[in-house]
């Protein structure tokens, strides 16, 4: 399971200004390589997060995971959807965007 602190910008750095929010999102391991296979369908992450964020997409999608893992809670879903910058700040690719160009 991987825990992410989001402080709402692109940076999780421990120099964040005190009393701003903090949100734990909980996700699988699988979840980054997820939304990045989804990226090559819906051909952008903004619409895979649109897609995500629809609550029959997201709901129908947490229901597949649960009956494909009934035994195993650590691989199922958190109850709120993975959101882009999630995916941009930690998905698969991200070490190696000095890469890109």
């Amino acid at each position: 399971m991987l825990t992410r602190c989001c402080t709402g910008s692109e940076s999780s750095s421990p120099s964040r200004r005190p009393g701003a929010a903090v949100v734990l999102v909980t996700t699988p391991a699988y979840a980054d390589i997820l939304y990045a296979a989804l990226v090559s369908v819906y051909t952008s992450t903004r619409k895979v997060e649109t897609e995500f964020s629809h609550p029959a997409n997201w709901a129908n999608l947490r229901r597949l995971v649960r009956r494909r893992f009934p035994d195993d809670p650590s691989k199922h879903l958190p109850e709120r959807p993975m959101r882009r910058h999630h995916f941009v700040y930690t998905g698969p690719l991200s070490h190696r965007r000095d890469h890109w160009g």
